[in-house]
């Protein structure tokens, strides 16, 4: 006879269990969860501070090369941060109103997420470098948030890595120096030649990428190009001229030559000895030889045979 089964449902005390197996989980990842909201936030404001740092870059170097502006003073930088979206509108800040901000549609330059306080501007004047002497001052009122030592250390690590940045007290200042001929890397790739570079362009450690090409200027005023490669490989005959190439001020043309083919043939039969060299040069070739031992296999006499090609690498050192 089969046994008996009874079957029953999922009882109250499996679900208090598993509610309150769920309550943990829950209690356990949701502060983690929130921490990392925060954390994200904190890096996509810092985010917001760069583009702005960016945009007032590029405010000024338009003031500069565009209207004339002495870039040691004032008026080359944004009067006020608000100034991005009114003095040239749509160029360097979009539009937006204070209740725009409000209902979360955009944000103004100026904008603090931890409180309703704005970030402050002010002009800074460095007399020991005269011909640079007008800095334009960022400070985020991070005084704040003194009183909330996770908040604080939050908001300041985003803002301490940005460049030129440092602790005034409980809040953080970002000066931004004054304008050079670098002054922007967009400025630079996308110049059209007009304004010479006077100066290194330290790029800060950073790559210059997805470039077609890049050019080097001779000391004949000739271009060299990068793409083309530094080193031209000639191949030349026994005796053969071949060119100098030009090379940037400073750097020689040097040539460097190995043996492609030699044309020995019956009787003759090599000895081991071959040798290409520079035999003649001009101011503006070179002529290149091979010196290739051989012995006459009938007579047994020793030879110096002048016949086969040549590689000439030549490389600007």
């Amino acid at each position: 006879m089969k046994p008996y089964l009874t079957q029953r449902g999922f009882g109250l005390v499996e679900t208090a269990i598993t509610l309150a197996i769920v309550l943990t989980i829950a209690g356990i990842t949701l502060p983690f969860l929130l921490e990392q909201r925060k954390d994200d936030d904190a890096n996509a404001y810092a985010n917001h501070v760069r583009v702005l740092i960016e945009r007032i870059h590029q405010y000024q170097y338009f003031k500069i090369t565009e209207e004339g502006v002495n870039p040691s003073s004032k008026e080359s930088w944004p009067a006020t941060l608000e100034s991005l979206m009114t003095d040239y509108p749509l160029q360097y800040w979009n539009s937006c109103s204070a209740a725009e901000e409000q209902n979360g549609d955009c944000v103004q330059p100026d904008f603090v997420p931890w409180s309703r306080s704005r970030i402050a501007s002010y002009f800074q004047t460095d007399a020991s470098n005269p011909a640079f002497n007008t800095h334009l001052v960022l400070r985020f009122p991070l005084s704040e948030l003194a009183s909330e030592p996770k908040d604080y250390t939050r908001w300041s690590n985003v803002l301490m890595d940005i460049p030129g940045a440092q602790r005034v007290g409980n809040d953080i200042d970002i000066t931004l120096r004054q304008a050079t001929l670098a002054l922007m890397y967009d400025n630079i790739v996308m110049r059209d030649g007009y304004t010479t570079l006077t100066d290194d362009w330290d790029v800060g450690g950073h790559k210059i990428s997805n470039a077609e090409d890049f050019t080097i200027r001779n000391s004949d005023g000739t271009q060299t190009s990068i793409a083309q490669g530094l080193v031209t490989i000639y191949h030349v005959k026994a005796w053969e001229e071949f060119a100098k190439p030009s090379c940037p001020e400073g750097l020689t043309a040097t040539p460097q030559l190995s043996l492609a083919s030699v044309d020995v043939t019956y009787p003759y039969t090599i000895t081991g000895s071959l040798k290409p060299y520079i035999a003649s040069e001009t101011a503006t070739t070179w002529a290149a030889n091979i010196d290739a031992y051989v012995i006459n296999t009938e007579t047994n006499q020793y030879n110096v045979l002048n016949s086969g090609e040549i590689m000439a690498m030549v490389q600007c050192k």
